[in-house]
């Protein structure tokens, strides 16, 4: 009835929608303050984005993103893409994995993305990245990417959004906020958490 997959789903959207609810200020008064100096408006801030990284932490599943990093390994060629903050979040991704010797690329360029996902295939991963999961340009780049051949993982914070339906795979975290405003950055923290952890597998022996 929610649309949503299963328990560890639930438990993602429910934590994320508690967080948000801090931020907006409805929780403020539970948020606690990192020191008495701390303006109060920060450390709700402050609080939120820890929070949606540990919320996030507790949401990943240990061998999805081991089967991530394997998937990486065997790739001849991983394209990466998103839009705004989550460009930036492409682009920290693609950087850990170019300084560790993977084949990564990423484009800010829809236009640019959209016809090097067409040059993929079988042997190629796209990964998507939208933290609402609506972004027209990043579904194209994974539809695309899917005709293909390529395999494609979507990264976003909804099970049931477009992005999501249109990859092979999802993988879920929790953002600090329901409705970012445009160019918000609210979403990244938890997305850094995401690239570390998979690059330590990465230099890990292969599962």
């Amino acid at each position: 009835t929610l649309g949503l997959a299963g328990f560890r789903e639930f438990k993602i959207a429910l934590s994320g929608e508690i967080e948000r609810r801090k931020l907006s200020g409805e929780l403020a008064e539970r948020a606690p303050s990192e020191a008495v100096d701390t303006a109060p408006r920060i450390a709700i801030l402050s609080s939120a984005l820890q929070n949606s990284i540990s919320v996030s932490a507790r949401g990943f599943d240990d061998l999805q993103i081991s089967g991530f990093a394997n998937r990486i390994r065997a790739a001849r060629c991983v394209e990466l893409f998103g839009t705004g903050p989550s460009s930036v979040c492409a682009d920290i991704l693609a950087m850990r994995l170019i300084c560790l010797g993977f084949p990564a690329h990423c484009s800010g360029s829809a236009t640019v993305s959209h016809a090097l996902a067409r040059g993929l295939g079988s042997l190629s991963l796209a990964i998507g990245i939208s933290s609402r999961g609506h972004t027209v340009e990043t579904k194209d780049f994974l539809a695309i990417a899917r005709e293909t051949g390529a395999y494609t993982i979507a990264i976003t914070t909804r099970v049931d959004c477009p992005i999501a339906r249109t990859a092979d795979e999802v993988v879920l975290f929790t953002s600090a906020e329901a409705w970012p405003q445009a160019g918000s950055a609210m979403h990244v923290p938890p997305l850094v958490l995401l690239s570390e952890y998979l690059c330590q597998c990465l230099q890990m022996a292969e599962v």
